[in-house]
């Protein structure tokens, strides 16, 4: 079976639900986060932790800003972020996929206005292995190398270096009764803690603004693993 024949099934039992499941909190009168439980079957979840543990892994680590915040490096920082990632290129069917939702969840709740979204991320948590508390809205500037893996990926450089961070979107990819730990949570505007437990459900996908402070907590037993989307927009007004 082909890549595009699976998702156009998959797509089609997908949005039969999709209203009726869409749910989240609130922040300033808007949906804190939208999420879709238990919406990849086990055979997609599967298929996209194969590909992405094919592809090279590096550890996970925090961007710091340089003199002027004109431009950024990434330093590790195991009490803030612990973990390996690698990122999908563009020509992926997976892409399709997350920016439907994206902009689903997005229309649903929040009307900004987007554009592409960045490489797609995917995450390996093993034990002890976390991310703290942290926002994912930031200006989009990159590191030298950065900017070379997206220009050979086939995006255009152009449009990011005057776009933000808008919405983000994470799946888990793992069966929940494979790992403890590693719970992804959310911070409410009065200092409440989200973590309902359709979250864990494998095959679910989360939608929220880029600005929602979020984490993933410590992972005690197993491995966890996640895709991370990132859909870029002009800067908040």
């Amino acid at each position: 079976m082909s890549d595009n024949t699976g998702i156009r099934k998959f797509e089609e039992r997908w949005v039969f639900d999709e209203v009726r499941q869409a749910s989240g909190g609130e922040v300033q009168g808007k949906s804190l986060f939208w999420h879709w439980p238990g919406l990849l079957s086990d055979d997609v979840c599967d298929l996209i932790i194969k590909e992405g543990k094919a592809l090279p892994q590096l550890e996970g680590g925090i961007n710091v800003p340089d003199e002027g915040n004109k431009s950024h490096h990434r330093e590790l920082h195991e009490d803030l972020r612990k973990s390996m990632s690698t990122f999908f290129p563009v020509k992926n069917w997976i892409t399709g996929v997350c920016l439907y939702y994206g902009y689903l969840a997005n229309q649903y709740a929040w009307h900004y206005e987007l554009g592409w979204p960045e490489p797609i991320q995917f995450s390996q948590y093993g034990v002890g292995d976390h991310y703290t508390w942290h926002i994912d809205s930031i200006p989009n500037t990159y590191t030298k190398k950065e900017w070379e893996w997206i220009r050979k990926s086939g995006y255009n450089p152009a449009w990011y270096d005057h776009a933000q961070r808008k919405l983000s979107l994470t799946v888990n990819l793992s069966d929940p009764t494979t790992y403890e730990g590693g719970d992804v949570e959310f911070l409410g505007m009065m200092g409440g803690i989200h973590n309902n437990q359709d979250l864990r459900q494998r095959g679910t996908v989360i939608a929220f603004p880029s600005f929602v402070k979020h984490r993933v907590t410590k992972v005690t037993k197993g491995k966890r693993c996640s895709l991370v989307v990132w859909i870029t927009g002009a800067p908040f007004k």
